[in-house]
């Protein structure tokens, strides 16, 4: 066993340079078999043990296993003591969705103080091989077959091509007591579901299915590199993402949403595929946690949304004015000071022709203002000029009580273009906030 679990070690690169590691230890029959075997093998593991106090003396009398296991032995352990449940309240989260974000929390924030570089957790075959089966049955494509990966980050899994009955024997040969979380024998949880009426059914049809899945998952992995490798550069034009298979667009796309922390569904992916392809110069699409798809006439980009839609109307007054979260205008009547007001472009209105006061607003709909001799639809110019939808309603309209005077980006109205007295000239600097 301790050969079998060097060579996945090996194998996987999970210990290829100097540095001390650390279980993710629980006191169940894997973590314990897990820490044993790492102890014997001469990797002077520390252990990590996190208390959820969710099963009250349960949990307590594990953590106490946990701590006498490891002064035995004379590995070093560290313990957080944490009131999931509370902390699940506090933050409307289910029990184990929190138990799982404040464990990783607390392991790594001890890995952080005392500067350990790996945390091996106790994943084994037949987990990976239920991941699988989740994964498929929710619908995933070929990353969720990949199951899970032998290494991520600093956590490493040296039990992955180790079954749930190895790992058993394993603690009986070598009398090791373990705890057994009550929690894990109830049906109740899909991947407990899983594991007590799927695996079982199987195992009938093949005795080593949870092998022949992670094969299953080896090979997916291995194709996924194989696929990535060739997804384009970061910003690649419009026309060099059309040319690319639905496979490659693909992983393009949920790449560069997952460095902006959003796991993209395959509704979004499949509406950016067919935007890109038909070559549509406006689509927005929803990626979730604030983030939008843009496609437009060139290109692909991922951004923040813009959340907060400026309808507000503001006085226009002599100095600085800011509106939403993309202009900054300076106002005056003073050509000096507009030609000291650095980093912008200036347009010039005659003061004399305004009708009341002068003021920013919204777009709404309808709107439209003339220049050029021509009235223009506000919605054919901005389509005109490829401005994204989600920044139209955060462009300034400078109006005055007639309506539009004018829009950074296009010309004067008409009606208030100056005749060059400066003594009646508005000078407007604006310019476009990165």
């Amino acid at each position: 066993m301790i050969d079998k679990i060097k060579n996945t070690i090996n194998k996987y690169d999970m210990l290829s340079y100097d540095g001390s590691i650390a279980v993710a230890f629980s006191g169940g029959a894997d973590s314990t078999a897990l820490l044993d075997i790492l102890h014997k093998a001469g990797y002077r593991p520390s252990a990590i043990h996190v208390n959820h106090m969710i099963r009250g003396a349960e949990a307590d009398g594990d953590e106490e296993f946990c701590r006498c296991f490891c002064k035995e032995r004379n590995i070093p352990f560290f313990c957080h003591r944490i009131d999931v449940p509370a902390e699940a309240k506090k933050s409307g989260e289910g029990l184990e969705e929190a138990a799982r974000r404040l464990r990783y929390a607390a392991i790594e924030q001890t890995v952080k103080k005392e500067g350990i570089l790996r945390v091996a957790t106790a994943h084994h075959a037949d987990d990976n091989a239920e991941t699988v089966i989740f994964n498929i049955v929710r619908g995933s494509g070929a990353k969720g077959g990949c199951g899970i990966p032998p290494v991520r980050d600093i956590y490493v899994r040296p039990l992955i091509e180790v079954t749930r009955d190895e790992i058993i024997s394993y603690c009986k040969e070598n009398s090791l007591d373990f705890v057994t979380d009550s929690t894990n024998l109830s049906s109740d949880y899909t991947r407990n579901f899983i594991r007590h009426e799927i695996m079982p059914k199987l195992k009938e049809i093949n005795p080593l299915a949870s092998e022949a899945l992670g094969r299953f998952s080896a090979l997916l992995r291995s194709d996924e590199s194989a696929l990535d490798s060739l997804v384009p550069n970061k910003d690649a034009d419009r026309q060099t993402l059309a040319a690319l298979p639905d496979a490659l667009l693909s992983r393009y796309i949920r790449r560069e949403c997952a460095e902006l922390g959003v796991h993209v569904s395959q509704h979004s992916t499949e509406s950016l595929i067919k935007a890109v392809r038909d070559g549509n110069r406006y689509l927005i699409t929803d990626m979730g946690k604030d983030i939008v798809g843009v496609c437009d006439r060139n290109s692909l980009i991922f951004r923040k949304k813009i959340t907060e839609k400026t309808q507000m109307s503001s006085i226009m007054e002599d100095g600085e004015t800011s509106f939403g979260e993309l202009y900054m205008l300076f106002v005056t009547k003073d050509i000096k000071k507009a030609c000291e007001h650095q980093g912008g472009k200036t347009v010039c209105l005659d003061a004399d022709k305004l009708k009341g006061r002068l003021y920013l607003r919204s777009r709404q709909d309808g709107d439209r203002y003339r220049y050029g001799d021509m009235t223009h639809s506000l919605k054919k110019l901005f389509n005109s000029r490829g401005i994204p939808v989600e920044e139209r309603d955060n462009i300034p309209l400078v109006c005055d009580d007639e309506g539009i005077v004018w829009i950074p980006g296009f010309s004067v109205a008409d009606r208030v273009k100056t005749d060059n007295k400066e003594n009646n000239t508005i000078y407007i600097v604006y310019s476009k906030r990165s």
